[in-house]
Protein backbone atom coordinates (compact mmCIF):
# COMPACT_ATOMS: atom_id res chain seq x y z
CA UNK A 1 0.00 0.00 0.00
CA UNK A 2 2.87 2.33 0.81
CA UNK A 3 4.46 1.80 -2.60
CA UNK A 4 1.15 2.43 -4.31
CA UNK A 5 0.71 5.64 -2.37
CA UNK A 6 4.21 6.78 -3.41
CA UNK A 7 3.46 6.05 -7.06
CA UNK A 8 0.19 7.96 -6.89
CA UNK A 9 1.94 10.87 -5.24
CA UNK A 10 4.65 10.97 -7.95
CA UNK A 11 2.03 10.72 -10.65
CA UNK A 12 0.07 13.55 -9.06
CA UNK A 13 3.19 15.75 -8.88
CA UNK A 14 3.95 14.93 -12.54
CA UNK A 15 0.44 15.80 -13.67
CA UNK A 16 0.48 19.00 -11.68
CA UNK A 17 3.80 19.92 -13.25
CA UNK A 18 2.37 19.35 -16.72
CA UNK A 19 -0.68 21.45 -15.88
CA UNK A 20 1.50 24.27 -14.56
CA UNK A 21 3.77 24.12 -17.64
CA UNK A 22 0.71 24.13 -19.89
CA UNK A 23 -0.70 27.17 -18.13
CA UNK A 24 2.65 28.94 -18.41
CA UNK A 25 3.04 27.99 -22.10
CA UNK A 26 -0.57 28.74 -23.00
CA UNK A 27 0.08 32.35 -24.06
CA UNK A 28 3.05 31.24 -26.17
CA UNK A 29 0.95 28.47 -27.70
CA UNK A 30 -1.81 30.92 -28.59
CA UNK A 31 0.66 33.40 -30.06
CA UNK A 32 2.39 30.63 -32.05
CA UNK A 33 -0.91 29.38 -33.42
CA UNK A 34 -1.93 32.94 -34.30
CA UNK A 35 1.41 33.61 -36.04
CA UNK A 36 1.25 30.41 -38.07
CA UNK A 37 -2.43 30.93 -38.96
CA UNK A 38 -1.97 34.54 -40.09
CA UNK A 39 1.23 33.75 -42.01
CA UNK A 40 -0.68 31.84 -44.72
CA UNK A 41 -2.97 34.67 -45.95
CA UNK A 42 -0.29 37.29 -45.31
CA UNK A 43 2.24 35.36 -47.37
CA UNK A 44 -0.33 35.03 -50.17
CA UNK A 45 -0.91 38.79 -50.14
CA UNK A 46 2.83 39.47 -50.03
CA UNK A 47 3.32 37.20 -53.05
CA UNK A 48 0.73 39.13 -55.07
CA UNK A 49 2.37 42.38 -54.04
CA UNK A 50 5.81 41.06 -55.02
CA UNK A 51 4.48 39.95 -58.41
CA UNK A 52 3.36 43.52 -59.10
CA UNK A 53 6.64 45.00 -57.90
CA UNK A 54 8.85 42.53 -59.78
CA UNK A 55 6.74 42.91 -62.93
CA UNK A 56 7.65 46.59 -62.93
CA UNK A 57 11.32 45.83 -62.40
CA UNK A 58 11.48 43.18 -65.14
CA UNK A 59 9.53 42.51 -68.32
CA UNK A 60 9.88 38.75 -67.80
CA UNK A 61 6.68 37.36 -66.14
CA UNK A 62 8.17 33.91 -65.24
CA UNK A 63 11.04 35.55 -63.35
CA UNK A 64 8.59 37.78 -61.46
CA UNK A 65 6.47 34.77 -60.47
CA UNK A 66 9.48 32.74 -59.35
CA UNK A 67 10.87 35.61 -57.26
CA UNK A 68 7.48 36.22 -55.64
CA UNK A 69 7.07 32.51 -54.84
CA UNK A 70 10.51 32.42 -53.23
CA UNK A 71 9.63 35.43 -51.07
CA UNK A 72 6.42 33.74 -49.95
CA UNK A 73 8.24 30.49 -49.14
CA UNK A 74 10.86 32.36 -47.10
CA UNK A 75 8.10 34.17 -45.20
CA UNK A 76 6.33 30.89 -44.36
CA UNK A 77 9.59 29.27 -43.19
CA UNK A 78 10.35 32.29 -40.97
CA UNK A 79 6.83 32.18 -39.46
CA UNK A 80 7.09 28.46 -38.74
CA UNK A 81 10.52 28.87 -37.12
CA UNK A 82 9.30 31.75 -34.99
CA UNK A 83 6.26 29.75 -33.84
CA UNK A 84 8.43 26.78 -32.84
CA UNK A 85 10.81 29.05 -30.94
CA UNK A 86 7.89 30.50 -29.00
CA UNK A 87 7.08 26.93 -27.95
CA UNK A 88 10.73 26.47 -26.91
CA UNK A 89 11.27 23.83 -29.56
CA UNK A 90 14.62 25.09 -30.83
CA UNK A 91 16.03 21.57 -31.03
CA UNK A 92 12.97 20.56 -33.03
CA UNK A 93 13.68 23.38 -35.49
CA UNK A 94 17.24 22.13 -35.94
CA UNK A 95 16.04 18.56 -36.42
CA UNK A 96 13.43 19.68 -38.90
CA UNK A 97 15.97 21.62 -40.94
CA UNK A 98 18.29 18.61 -41.01
CA UNK A 99 15.38 16.37 -41.98
CA UNK A 100 14.35 18.77 -44.74
CA UNK A 101 17.89 18.66 -46.10
CA UNK A 102 17.97 14.87 -46.18
CA UNK A 103 14.48 14.67 -47.69
CA UNK A 104 15.40 17.30 -50.25
CA UNK A 105 18.49 15.35 -51.27
CA UNK A 106 16.48 12.15 -51.62
CA UNK A 107 13.78 13.91 -53.63
CA UNK A 108 16.43 15.48 -55.79
CA UNK A 109 17.67 12.05 -56.87
CA UNK A 110 14.16 10.67 -57.25
CA UNK A 111 12.82 13.59 -59.28
CA UNK A 112 15.95 14.71 -61.06
CA UNK A 113 14.12 14.92 -64.40
CA UNK A 114 11.53 17.26 -62.92
CA UNK A 115 14.27 19.31 -61.28
CA UNK A 116 16.17 19.44 -64.57
CA UNK A 117 13.06 20.66 -66.39
CA UNK A 118 12.49 23.28 -63.70
CA UNK A 119 16.06 24.58 -63.85
CA UNK A 120 15.96 24.61 -67.65
CA UNK A 121 12.73 26.59 -67.49
CA UNK A 122 14.35 29.02 -65.07
CA UNK A 123 17.37 29.49 -67.36
CA UNK A 124 15.13 30.03 -70.39
CA UNK A 125 13.11 32.56 -68.41
CA UNK A 126 16.39 34.40 -67.77
CA UNK A 127 17.77 34.24 -71.31
CA UNK A 128 14.39 34.45 -73.12
CA UNK A 129 15.23 32.72 -76.41
CA UNK A 130 11.59 33.10 -77.50
CA UNK A 131 8.24 34.58 -76.47
CA UNK A 132 4.66 33.34 -76.65
CA UNK A 133 3.56 33.64 -80.28
CA UNK A 134 7.05 33.24 -81.78
CA UNK A 135 7.52 30.89 -84.71
CA UNK A 136 10.32 28.49 -83.75
CA UNK A 137 11.92 25.21 -84.68
CA UNK A 138 13.01 23.03 -81.75
CA UNK A 139 14.51 19.69 -82.72
CA UNK A 140 11.99 17.93 -84.96
CA UNK A 141 9.13 20.29 -84.07
CA UNK A 142 8.32 23.57 -85.82
CA UNK A 143 5.44 25.86 -84.89
CA UNK A 144 4.30 28.72 -82.69
CA UNK A 145 4.87 28.96 -78.94
CA UNK A 146 1.48 28.90 -77.21
CA UNK A 147 2.36 28.52 -73.51
CA UNK A 148 5.51 28.41 -71.40
CA UNK A 149 5.76 26.99 -67.89
CA UNK A 150 8.60 26.04 -65.58
CA UNK A 151 8.20 22.39 -66.60
CA UNK A 152 7.45 22.34 -70.33
CA UNK A 153 6.84 24.44 -73.42
CA UNK A 154 3.79 24.00 -75.65
CA UNK A 155 4.23 24.37 -79.41
CA UNK A 156 1.41 24.42 -81.95
CA UNK A 157 2.89 22.91 -85.10
CA UNK A 158 2.17 24.16 -88.61
CA UNK A 159 -0.19 21.23 -89.19
CA UNK A 160 -2.30 22.04 -86.12
CA UNK A 161 -0.89 19.64 -83.53
CA UNK A 162 -0.17 20.63 -79.94
CA UNK A 163 3.21 19.35 -78.71
CA UNK A 164 4.42 19.60 -75.09
CA UNK A 165 8.23 19.65 -75.05
CA UNK A 166 10.03 19.24 -71.69
CA UNK A 167 12.12 22.30 -70.94
CA UNK A 168 15.24 20.17 -70.61
CA UNK A 169 14.94 19.12 -74.27
CA UNK A 170 14.20 22.70 -75.31
CA UNK A 171 17.24 24.00 -73.44
CA UNK A 172 19.58 21.31 -74.78
CA UNK A 173 18.48 21.53 -78.44
CA UNK A 174 19.23 24.20 -81.00
CA UNK A 175 16.40 26.75 -81.19
CA UNK A 176 15.63 28.45 -84.50
CA UNK A 177 13.47 31.54 -83.93
CA UNK A 178 11.99 32.80 -87.19
CA UNK A 179 10.16 35.68 -85.50
CA UNK A 180 13.29 37.43 -84.26
CA UNK A 181 14.19 38.32 -87.84
CA UNK A 182 11.59 40.02 -90.08
CA UNK A 183 12.82 38.37 -93.29
CA UNK A 184 13.85 34.93 -94.50
CA UNK A 185 15.83 33.69 -97.50
CA UNK A 186 14.31 31.24 -99.95
CA UNK A 187 16.71 28.86 -101.65
CA UNK A 188 15.91 26.77 -104.74
CA UNK A 189 18.25 24.31 -106.44
CA UNK A 190 17.79 23.78 -110.19
CA UNK A 191 19.71 21.95 -112.92
CA UNK A 192 20.33 23.55 -116.34
CA UNK A 193 21.18 21.58 -119.48
CA UNK A 194 24.71 21.97 -120.86
CA UNK A 195 23.32 23.09 -124.24
CA UNK A 196 21.56 26.17 -122.79
CA UNK A 197 22.98 29.69 -122.83
CA UNK A 198 23.54 30.32 -119.13
CA UNK A 199 23.39 34.11 -119.03
CA UNK A 200 20.02 34.19 -120.78
CA UNK A 201 18.60 31.48 -118.52
CA UNK A 202 19.89 33.35 -115.47
CA UNK A 203 18.28 36.63 -116.54
CA UNK A 204 15.00 34.89 -117.34
CA UNK A 205 14.78 33.45 -113.83
CA UNK A 206 15.67 36.81 -112.24
CA UNK A 207 12.99 38.62 -114.24
CA UNK A 208 10.44 35.96 -113.30
CA UNK A 209 11.13 36.30 -109.58
CA UNK A 210 11.32 40.09 -109.47
CA UNK A 211 7.51 40.19 -109.31
CA UNK A 212 7.19 37.37 -106.79
CA UNK A 213 4.50 38.23 -104.17
CA UNK A 214 5.99 38.69 -100.72
CA UNK A 215 9.53 39.27 -101.98
CA UNK A 216 11.70 41.69 -100.00
CA UNK A 217 12.13 44.57 -102.43
CA UNK A 218 15.33 45.87 -100.85
CA UNK A 219 17.22 42.65 -101.70
CA UNK A 220 17.84 41.57 -105.27
CA UNK A 221 17.27 38.10 -106.67
CA UNK A 222 20.45 36.06 -107.05
CA UNK A 223 21.00 33.14 -109.43
CA UNK A 224 24.38 31.51 -108.88
CA UNK A 225 25.85 28.66 -110.91
CA UNK A 226 27.70 26.44 -108.48
CA UNK A 227 28.82 23.18 -110.02
CA UNK A 228 29.23 21.19 -113.25
CA UNK A 229 27.24 18.07 -112.53
CA UNK A 230 27.20 14.76 -114.36
CA UNK A 231 24.25 15.72 -116.58
CA UNK A 232 23.42 19.33 -115.62
CA UNK A 233 24.94 22.59 -114.51
CA UNK A 234 23.71 23.11 -110.95
CA UNK A 235 22.34 26.54 -110.05
CA UNK A 236 21.16 28.08 -106.80
CA UNK A 237 18.31 30.62 -106.75
CA UNK A 238 18.25 32.97 -103.73
CA UNK A 239 15.24 35.18 -102.93
CA UNK A 240 14.67 37.15 -99.74
CA UNK A 241 11.10 37.12 -98.39
CA UNK A 242 9.46 39.92 -96.43
CA UNK A 243 8.03 37.53 -93.77
CA UNK A 244 9.58 34.59 -91.94
CA UNK A 245 6.56 32.48 -91.01
CA UNK A 246 6.38 28.93 -92.35
CA UNK A 247 3.15 29.31 -94.33
CA UNK A 248 4.43 32.38 -96.17
CA UNK A 249 7.68 30.58 -96.88
CA UNK A 250 5.95 27.53 -98.37
CA UNK A 251 3.58 29.60 -100.47
CA UNK A 252 6.44 31.72 -101.79
CA UNK A 253 8.46 28.60 -102.60
CA UNK A 254 5.55 27.18 -104.58
CA UNK A 255 4.95 30.46 -106.46
CA UNK A 256 8.68 30.77 -107.20
CA UNK A 257 8.78 27.30 -108.73
CA UNK A 258 5.74 28.09 -110.89
CA UNK A 259 7.27 31.39 -112.04
CA UNK A 260 10.63 29.80 -112.93
CA UNK A 261 8.99 26.95 -114.84
CA UNK A 262 6.79 29.37 -116.81
CA UNK A 263 9.72 31.64 -117.66
CA UNK A 264 11.87 28.74 -118.85
CA UNK A 265 9.02 27.32 -120.91
CA UNK A 266 8.50 30.67 -122.64
CA UNK A 267 12.18 30.78 -123.49
CA UNK A 268 12.08 27.22 -124.77
CA UNK A 269 14.36 25.87 -122.06
CA UNK A 270 13.68 22.25 -121.22
CA UNK A 271 14.57 21.18 -117.74
CA UNK A 272 16.71 18.04 -118.05
CA UNK A 273 15.35 14.75 -116.82
CA UNK A 274 17.88 12.30 -115.27
CA UNK A 275 18.67 9.55 -117.79
CA UNK A 276 20.58 6.31 -117.44
CA UNK A 277 22.05 4.06 -120.11
CA UNK A 278 21.75 0.35 -119.51
CA UNK A 279 23.99 -1.88 -121.61
CA UNK A 280 22.86 -5.46 -122.16
CA UNK A 281 25.43 -8.10 -122.91
CA UNK A 282 25.24 -10.61 -125.81
CA UNK A 283 24.09 -13.37 -123.46
CA UNK A 284 20.92 -11.41 -122.66
CA UNK A 285 20.29 -10.82 -126.38
CA UNK A 286 20.62 -14.54 -127.15
CA UNK A 287 18.20 -15.44 -124.36
CA UNK A 288 15.67 -12.88 -125.52
CA UNK A 289 15.59 -14.20 -129.11
CA UNK A 290 15.74 -17.91 -128.22
CA UNK A 291 12.55 -19.74 -129.26
CA UNK A 292 10.32 -20.87 -126.48
CA UNK A 293 9.87 -24.58 -126.01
Amino acid sequence: MLQLANLLEKLSHKLMGWVEDSVIMLPNLLVAALVFTLSVPISRYVRLLCVRVFSRLTSNPPIANIAATLVRGALLIFAASFALQLLQLDKTVTSLLAGVGVVGLALGFAFQDIASNFMSGFMMAMTRPFEVGDLVEIGDHAGRITTMSMRDTEVETVDGRSVLIPNREVFQNAIVNFTRTPSRRLELAIGIDYDEELEGVRQAMIDALDELPGRLATERVEVLFEEFGETTIKAQVLVWLSAADELHYRRSRSLAMIAIKRALDERGVMLPVPARTVELGPEFAQRSIAPAR
